[in-house]
């Protein structure tokens, strides 16, 4: 049977491998994933941190939306944008909700006792507490074996996919007032990796704003409203 997800691997220096899963939204993923195979040609993506790594992929997206306002439709154009922003926002939820599980799970008193119902029970809590048990629940159908496979499989990684997500975002309100800045942002953040920096420094090195920075919000929210 085929497996559904997306990854990006050096074949050797001249070749790499894309796979990805069936989809309406397949070209997002080959560009996602080129857009860690451009990062990884030049630094190792085991040495990054997890949220430049990130931004490296959903910003190549996110430039590709703006990329291509020319050559669809307004309408078209305007869905396709808003529903891409949809979706983002439903992961940086689900971002959170898994950051907050794990963090109470993590953090527990008598941890080594918890049963696989107290593991339940603590992520319903969390989903109430951020409005977005039934929200969740559509997006993903079994909201109980989906946390389960993303901490079980990677541990304290959503949080990152979270907070880059933003950053990811902010390229994109850049692009539409000066797409050649936008890009020059991007590859400045593949090409000009200072590990030293960590994620934010780097942001900052590029002058991208991070994700505790109050004023992407307010340009997310003009840009979108």
């Amino acid at each position: 049977d085929a497996q559904e997800g997306a990854f990006t691997t050096a074949i050797d220096e001249d070749n790499s491998l894309c796979f990805f899963g069936p989809g309406y939204d397949n070209i997002l993923t080959v560009i996602h994933e080129v857009g860690h195979y451009y990062g990884a040609a030049y630094t190792s993506i085991n040495e990054l941190p997890l949220d430049l790594a990130e931004v490296q992929s959903q910003g190549n997206e996110w430039l590709f939306m703006s990329f291509m306002e020319e050559n669809m439709t307004e309408k078209l154009y305007d869905t396709i944008v808003n529903y891409k922003l949809y979706n983002d926002m439903a992961i940086i939820m689900i971002s959170l909700i898994v950051d907050e599980f794990e963090e109470q799970v993590y953090t527990h008193p008598n941890i080594a006792n918890l049963t696989s119902d107290d593991l339940d029970a603590i992520m319903e809590q969390v989903c109430q507490k951020y409005g977005g048990a039934d929200y969740i629940a559509e997006i993903a159908t079994d909201i109980q074996s989906y946390w389960r496979l993303v901490v079980i499989e990677q541990p304290v990684y959503y949080i990152s996919y979270g907070v880059s997500a933003i950053a990811a975002i902010d390229i994109y309100t850049v692009a539409e007032e000066d797409y050649d800045q936008a890009v020059q942002i991007y590859c400045d953040l593949i090409e000009n990796v200072d590990l030293e920096e960590g994620f934010l420094g780097n942001l900052q090195n590029a002058e991208l704003a991070g994700p505790f920075d109050d004023d992407v919000y307010v340009r997310l929210y003009a840009m979108f409203q």
